[in-house]
């Protein structure tokens, strides 16, 4: 798809205005004939010819030494290239050819090169890679790692070029040097998961996932959703997969939880877009629809929780009524969603804080505790207050800990977006909570009558339980809530 050009044979070009040494002057950038061109352009710019003639030789040849004779014989000798729009600079030359120090050097001097793009609409990393030198590129990326985001024809980077070229090496470097790359995309959108797909890199792909699932589990920035991006015909990945009839593909991006029930500009699942392939193996396609069907079979319980709105028109969401649910939805979430991230932290330690009280509040309750034997008996360490007023005081402390940790999960679910998160907090919290019920046993008047159980293990498990039903009810309500509410969205 990308292709190699010889970037000092150019046609003509026209000519625009520019300033140089104060003054308003014209440039011609390129014609036919390499040396009137060069020639043209240095008298425009009142730069020596023989200078840009002996730098265009230097790059060719990768001579340092010429490079630096030619900027003292001229010091704007660099200039014609700074100021084109598209020029062919003497970096792209030496990328080309593999020069991987003459580059360097150019690079120090001039860093503006290594973005600009040549007439062929590429950019020096383009051309190293085109040609194979490994080695240029990987110096060029020691100076800035952004250049591999750097997009020519087409929008496609060297990201987008080392995955269509299954270049495994050079596409394991990418991703660890610049992570970020792996979201730039195409003018059609398409991501470099789509391009693995559409040229059978399987290998390539089986990285880009696998990355993804990490980056997901223990980075600090989930990308997970690349893996249902859609292109400007709406396919994702699995789409892809499934017109090519690609069975590892379509395995690998299952196994990756991706979405079987996601919709293009057709409106046709994955499923739909295999069933009217034509071509291809056809063993490979009874497969690949094995696969699928087998998919949307096991969906089971979780499609209760899917919530997702059907593809429908937008102009038709906008005019749907609004359900009761998504009511609930907007009017508890709305002022939450809209919090800004700084409401949110503040929020969350308002929380802290009020179960910090909670369990202070138990630990030393009104009235303190008995510092010694009375004549009642009261052990040392128990409340002073009588039994009814301590079991009301312990029930209500009880119920606000258990809606404040109930609200604490639900906006950490909320907040981040990851179960995992919430399901450990949640882990803590129960903890909390045992520790919050063994205080109470420990300080509750001696002769508490409202004590069901003479071992405390046995209560604590009641206790437990009961706060993680609490926990997991408002988890639930809040995801279901947060669908209906971008579904409410869109």
């Amino acid at each position: 798809m990308i292709i190699s050009h010889n970037f000092f044979k150019r046609k003509q070009l026209n000519y625009r205005t520019a300033r140089s040494r104060g003054q308003k002057i014209k440039i011609y950038q390129a014609t036919s004939e390499k040396e009137q061109n060069l020639s043209m352009c240095a008298e425009s710019l009142s730069v020596n010819p023989m200078a840009m003639e002996r730098l265009r030789r230097a790059a060719e040849a990768g001579d340092i030494d010429e490079l630096y004779n030619s900027i003292g014989e001229d010091a704007d000798v660099l200039r014609l290239y700074d100021d084109a729009e598209f020029a062919d600079t003497p970096l792209h030359v030496a990328a080309e050819r593999g020069h991987a120090d003459f580059a360097i050097a150019i690079m120090y001097l001039k860093p503006s090169f290594a973005r600009k793009l040549n007439q062929g609409v590429f950019s020096p990393i383009h051309l190293a890679l085109q040609q194979g030198h490994t080695s240029t590129v990987l110096r060029l990326l020691d100076v800035d790692k952004d250049l591999v985001r750097v997009k020519g024809k087409q929008g496609y980077t060297a990201f987008h070029y080392v995955v269509e070229n299954e270049n495994l090496e050079l596409l394991a470097q990418f991703l660890k040097d610049c992570p970020a790359c792996i979201e730039d995309v195409t003018i059609q959108k398409k991501t470099a998961l789509h391009i693995a797909a559409e040229n059978h890199r399987f290998e390539a792909l089986e990285i880009l996932v696998r990355w993804l699932e990490r980056t997901h589990l223990y980075g600090k920035v989930s990308r997970k959703h690349l893996l249902n991006a859609k292109d400007t015909d709406g396919n994702t990945v699995l789409h892809i997969a499934a017109s090519h009839i690609q069975p590892e593909m379509i395995r690998l991006l299952l196994d990756c939880k991706v979405d079987t029930k996601a919709v293009n500009s057709e409106n046709l699942t994955a499923l739909n877009v295999l069933k009217r392939q034509r071509d291809g193996v056809i063993e490979d396609k009874e497969i690949c629809l094995k696969i699928l069907r087998d998919t949307d079979g096991s969906a089971g319980l979780s499609a209760l929780f899917n919530l997702k709105a059907k593809a429908e028109p937008v102009h038709e969401k906008f005019r749907s009524r609004i359900i009761f649910p998504e009511k609930v939805a907007i009017r508890a979430l709305g002022p939450i969603m809209n919090m800004s991230v700084e409401s949110m932290n503040a929020l969350l330690v308002a929380l802290a804080l009020i179960m910090t009280a909670i369990y202070e509040s138990l630990l030393s309750p009104p009235g303190g505790v008995w510092q010694g034997n009375d004549p009642n008996d009261t052990r040392v360490g128990n409340s002073v207050m009588d039994v009814n007023t301590f079991s009301n005081f312990f029930w209500s402390l009880f119920v606000l800990a258990i809606f404040t940790l109930s609200l604490t999960i639900a906006i950490l679910q909320l907040a981040t977006g990851s179960s995992a998160i919430a399901i450990l907090a949640e882990v803590l919290a129960v903890l909390v909570t045992r520790s919050f019920y063994y205080a109470w046993w420990t300080i509750r008047p001696a002769h508490d009558i409202y004590v069901y159980s003479k071992d405390p293990d046995e209560a604590v498990l009641a206790i437990v339980l009961i706060t993680l039903a609490s926990m997991e009810a408002s988890r639930w309500f809040f995801i279901i809530s947060k669908r209906l509410y971008l579904n409410h969205r869109m």
